[in-house]
């Protein structure tokens, strides 16, 4: 994906309908539902920045790359989702771990809380926090394999 601004872009319209766009009347399919699943999980994990390379960034593959992901937002009337999604990519100390992922994790488990008069969407809540504890713990991980070889 950070290869491919209309493969990204796919991606987050697999998740996200347009702004103007009407759900279905019946609901989605089940293999629509699976689809979203699975492209929910890619765009969640999703963190490479585009145009990374080993000596740091090439500023203008991620310009370019950030041009036609914002010009795919305007075409398919996603322009707001692509503003807050192109905004998550984010960038890391080569040695940090998973602090951040502690941090949404321990937001996620507040929302959790918040929501406990929803059983089904505090449930959501706090497997989301569970995901970013796991993500932290494999942070953690590989800061401390590339230590070691550093």
């Amino acid at each position: 994906m950070a290869h491919s601004p209309a493969f990204y872009h796919q991606i987050l319209r697999d998740v996200f309908k347009g702004e103007n766009e009407n759900k279905p009347p019946d609901g989605p399919h089940e293999r629509a539902r699976a689809r979203w699943r699975l492209s929910y999980s890619l765009l969640r994990s999703f963190s490479t920045i585009p145009g990374l390379t080993p000596t740091g960034i090439d500023a203008q593959t991620l310009r370019l790359w950030i041009d036609r992901v914002r010009e795919l937002g305007r075409e398919t009337d996603r322009m707001a989702v692509t503003e807050r999604n192109i905004g998550r990519a984010h960038g890391k100390g080569v040695f940090e771990g998973g602090d951040q992922e502690r941090q949404l994790a321990e937001e996620y488990r507040r929302y959790g809380a918040i929501a406990e008069a929803w059983p089904h969407t505090s449930a959501l809540l706090t497997a989301i926090a569970k995901g970013w504890d796991r993500d932290a713990e494999r942070a953690d991980v590989e800061a401390a394999q590339r230590k070691l070889r550093s």
